[in-house]
């Protein structure tokens, strides 16, 4: 045997042991090099086969068919026909079975009953994908389909040629910029959920257990959660390569996916698994599902609750405020009504809930006296100081005083972030008593960063949210926060007017003594300053006339 024969045999062996451990890339390569020196032999198809084998396996169904096209004995031709079942052409698949099983002599044996398995999945993919309806009506208007596409190919050609000034003048309308501009709108939190929750379902379904794969490409795709990690700037070259990698197997799966949907859709499961309409076997089990949905969505309503009553047990007030946002920006969002009937009624009691644990915090101090009188109204309303800029003397030789002057306020980054955040949530929400609690949630991050006048906005925004729902609660604390906001401010006269508001308010609709209390003692240490200011300003003017 000469070397060269014995070099090629090498190198389909190294494939064929690559094919048993999975790695078809490096069989395929394997298969081309050891069929160059035999390219002018036709009667030996086994390189053929194997590379066929080896690009199926590797979801290359086109370059599959075009090896293995010109085979002429059982193997090939077996492999053909899958070949033409995996590119979507189902009829040529159809006719290459059923020629197939006819060819084969004698008429029995395995190779018989390989095509006839073949030809079985061909005539069962037709009927779950058309059914008896369906394949009659093409049928019946199979004389359309050549005029259907013709119309579809003029369509598609008048809008590539047609600039848009031309469309838009027929229609009797301006084109003012000249150019298409995408609006790409994201799609709101529950249709996303549903897409994601579809997509694991077929994935389920058509992958098996490589559904969880799937998944994560689809996570390191530069729009999934890991993007970042694999396209990162220091290591260029890797990571144009892991980003190639990852949208080949991505397009590989997400295509075998597709395929599989159409040749198998998810109507023609049910009627498998479910039977026919009559028996009413499909409606009693998504009754079922149903109310094992609702059960564990009333199971975790009720943990959240006992959750957020442990909080304002604890007086953890920013926890609870954390918490519950996350619960309405995500739970609520993502719940339907159909799965949870009480879910407005639950969304005002876990709002109200919130709105108790803000009042519970409006308490006394006991060092309230000790404090100086311009410092006593602030301490009462717990207002946090103005933030003061940190100045640092930067001192030759340490490098720990060093400031760059380029370098972003990240605090206030933060901030911007926080508020962003919450405007976004703000669009989205259902119920109005939301609004009032995502206003003060933005009023809170306002006055900690000490845009005060902002702060005063959204407690008014509060304030109207809170008396179109009918919340006397959300109107109090509204009040409440603009008092605050004044308070800082040092705006006596406007922030006797709002005591007077929220005194009235808790008098006719919420009476609490402890409010009440905490209202009155506001009062008296406001007209104390005003009695002050008024005193300064007559001996001011004393001063002046003599």
């Amino acid at each position: 045997m000469s070397a060269p024969e014995l070099a090629w045999q090498v190198v389909r062996d190294i494939g064929v042991h690559r094919c048993r451990f999975g790695q078809m890339g490096g069989a395929i390569d394997n298969f081309t090099e050891a069929a160059a020196p035999r390219a002018g032999e036709d009667d030996d198809e086994s390189l053929l086969v194997l590379k066929a084998k080896a690009q199926l396996a590797y979801f290359e169904p086109g370059p599959a068919l075009a090896t293995i096209g010109k085979a002429r004995k059982y193997p090939g031709n077996l492999l053909h026909c899958r070949a033409l079942y995996e590119t979507g052409d189902l009829e040529g698949h159809l006719l290459t079975s059923a020629n197939g099983r006819r060819h084969q002599r004698p008429v029995a044996g395995h190779r018989q009953q390989d095509f006839t398995a073949e030809l079985d999945l061909g005539l069962s993919t037709f009927d779950c994908t058309l059914g008896e309806r369906a394949g009659a009506s093409l049928l019946e208007y199979r004389h359309r389909f050549e005029e259907i596409a013709a119309e579809q190919r003029e369509h598609r050609q008048r809008a590539v040629e047609r600039p848009r000034w031309k469309v838009l003048a027929e229609a009797g309308e301006c084109d003012v910029i000249s150019v298409l501009e995408t609006v790409r709108r994201e799609a709101p939190l529950r249709e996303q959920v549903r897409r994601k929750k579809n997509k694991q379902i077929l994935g389920q379904i058509h992958l098996g257990r490589g559904w969880e794969d799937w998944m994560f490409i689809e996570e390191l795709l530069p729009t999934g959660r890991y993007g970042s990690v694999v396209r990162l700037p220091q290591t260029k070259q890797s990571s144009a390569a892991m980003d190639r990698l990852v949208d080949e197997c991505y397009t590989k799966v997400s295509g075998r996916v597709r395929t599989s949907q159409a040749c198998f859709p998810m109507y023609s499961l049910r009627h498998g698994r479910f039977g026919p309409q009559s028996n009413n076997r499909r409606e009693q089990f998504e009754l079922e599902e149903l109310f094992k949905f609702r059960y564990r969505a009333y199971r975790a309503v009720y943990n959240q609750f006992d959750r957020m009553y442990e909080l304002r047990a604890a007086g953890q007030t920013n926890e609870l405020l954390r918490y519950g946002g996350e619960i309405l920006n995500e739970f609520y969002k993502t719940t339907t009504v159909r799965v949870l009937p009480a879910k407005g009624k639950l969304v005002r009691e876990l709002c109200n809930l919130i709105g108790l644990a803000i009042l519970d915090g409006l308490r006394i101090p006991p060092s309230l006296m000790d404090a100086p009188p311009d410092r006593r109204l602030l301490l009462l309303f717990a207002v946090p100081p103005a933030k003061e800029s940190k100045v640092v003397v930067p001192v030759f030789g340490d490098i720990s005083t060093y400031r760059d002057p380029t370098e972003p306020d990240h605090d206030y980054l933060r901030y911007k972030s926080k508020i962003a955040e919450l405007e976004r949530r703000y669009q989205r929400v259902q119920y109005p008593i939301e609004r009032c609690l995502l206003d003060y949630q933005m009023a809170r991050q306002h006055l900690l960063n000490g845009w005060l006048d902002d702060v005063k906005v959204m407690g008014n925004r509060m304030i109207d949210e809170a008396i179109g729902c009918g919340s006397h609660l959300w109107q109090l604390i509204g009040l409440l926060t603009v008092a605050k906001a004044l308070c800082a401010q040092h705006n006596l006269e406007q922030l006797a007017v709002q005591l007077r508001a929220a005194a009235r308010l808790v008098q006719s609709r919420l009476p609490d003594e402890r409010i009440a209390f905490f209202i009155e003692v506001s009062q008296k240490l406001n007209r104390d300053l005003q009695m002050k200011k008024l005193g300064q300003s007559l001996e001011l003017d004393r001063t002046l006339v003599g």
